[in-house]
């Protein structure tokens, strides 16, 4: 199985090691940032930046998430220079990111004193199962209990019925 945007993802890796072998540890991330943006644009990619990507709950904007860089209008590129960027936290919430977003890819990007990224997927498809087994949980826990009161009030009818 192919990797998903696969030559966006290592057109932009090897932007990332270009930029991390020239520009020196320490500078503000937004240097980084406009490297990269840089590097990217000139292999021939459509790049945003700063993009603040509205979030929906019954229809209805709850918020924005803002993406350091979107590439193509298909892969995520977070970027820092923290020493522990790339940590189980960052991971979760960029998984959340995706979640929220119509992104399938995400590209974690660290400047640090050693330059490390990481690739997080989760298709689109696989959001819509969840959101349908959601809906199909809530669904379960809302029958059962009607059903049970329903049959609870059903055995009273019979019990008095048969009273009488």
């Amino acid at each position: 199985m192919e990797l998903l945007h696969k030559n966006i993802t290592a057109s932009i890796l090897q932007s990332f090691f270009n930029v991390a072998k020239v520009l020196p540890f320490g500078l503000d991330k937004s240097f980084y940032i406009n490297a990269l943006t840089n590097d990217i644009q000139q292999a021939g990619f459509t790049v945003q930046t700063n993009k603040l990507v509205d979030i929906f709950y019954n229809d209805n904007v709850i918020g924005q998430l803002n993406f350091d860089i979107i590439i193509n209008n298909a892969v995520v590129i977070k970027v820092d220079t923290c020493f522990d960027f790339i940590n189980n936290e960052q991971q979760e919430k960029s998984k959340i990111y995706l979640k929220l977003s119509q992104y399938e890819v995400l590209l974690l990007l660290n400047f640090g004193q050693e330059a490390d990224y990481k690739r997080l997927f989760l298709s689109n498809d696989y959001k819509q199962i969840q959101q349908n087994d959601s809906f199909e949980e809530r669904k379960f826990y809302f029958v059962v209990p009607v059903l049970f009161i329903l049959l609870s009030v059903f055995n009273i009818y019979m019990a008095n019925k048969r009273r009488k």
